[in-house]
Order: C-alpha cells, then structure tokens, then sequence
C-alpha cells in the first residue's frame, strides 16, 4: 500500500514538474492586420477590387506604449496579398520594414510594413500598408502575374490592426 501511495506521488511530481516546464515557455503575442479591399487596380488585373491583404506578426513581447518609429523583428509573419500567401517560413521572402507607433495603452496607431516573397525573375509578390503618423496612409499590393504581366491594386482607406488579448501561445 505504501508502495503503491509513493509511485502514485512520483507520477503527480512528474507530471507536474513537466507542465511547468511547458507553461515556462515563451509566449507570443499575436497582431492581424487585413485591408479594405482594393479600390484601384492597374495592369494585367491578376489583383481585383475583391481582394485585399492580410497580415500576421507574431512578437516575442507586447509593443510598448508611446512607441515611435519602433522597428521590429516578428518571430513568425504571414502575409497575403489577395492571391498567394506567404511568410517567415517559406523560400525567398523578406521584410523590407516593420514599424510601428503606439499609443499610451500600446495599441497600434500608425505603421509602416513591407513584405515580398521573390521566387524568380517571373514572380514577384509584395505587399505594404503604409500609414505614417500625419498621414491617411494605403495598402498596397503587387504581384507579377506572367512573364511581362503585372498587376498592382491600392486600398486607398486602411484598416485597425486586431491587437492580442492577452499573451497567446503558438503551438
């Protein structure tokens, strides 16, 4: 019986020990950004006034409050441009810029972000949302349908940034 009470209290104090070590991991801190949809689009039109882009940061921290001109490295980013997606994880993309302004709470009022993904001389995807302080700010995306063919739209109204509600954990 005492054997038996002591391997049960063993068992406890492992498993309790590792989801500890698991809730000890970093968190992250997960911020959604999607546009209005296009409302000019020029060239071969592989972009249309029924898209829009989509963004998603993760940052190891929360932005801090009375940010200006912050620049940041996400841990992991997605972006969309209305056709393609594409982020941190695939081949040939990149970060032009990440900035942000934030107000006394931390929340995103004004931003600068540039995204591509290149695959070759006939594929070039890149997206911007472009809203400095001082200004109405666009989104922007652009995308090298074919060979010789190019498509770029423009969301002249931008949209809110969805800030995280509390810290999120990625699995």
């Amino acid at each position: 019986m005492v054997r038996r009470n002591w391997l049960r209290f063993t068992a406890l104090m492992v498993s309790s020990t590792c989801c500890a070590i698991g809730n000890a991991q970093a968190r992250s801190y997960v911020y959604h950004y999607v546009s209005t949809k296009y409302s000019v689009v020029n060239g071969a039109q592989c972009l249309t006034t029924s898209m829009h882009l989509h963004f998603t940061l993760v940052l190891a921290a929360p932005l801090p409050a009375n940010a200006n001109d912050l620049t940041v490295t996400p841990v992991y980013w997605r972006a969309q441009n209305g056709l393609h997606e594409f982020g941190s994880a695939g081949k040939n993309a990149g970060i032009e810029t990440i900035q942000f302004w934030t107000d006394g709470d931390g929340n995103i009022s004004d931003w600068v972000v540039g995204l591509y993904r290149n695959l070759t001389a006939d594929d070039l995807e890149k997206i911007v949302s472009n809203k400095p302080p001082n200004s109405a700010g666009a989104d922007f995306g652009y995308q090298d349908c074919t060979q010789g063919n190019e498509s770029d739209a423009i969301a002249s109204v931008v949209g809110k940034w969805r800030q995280p509600s509390g810290r999120l954990r990625l699995k």
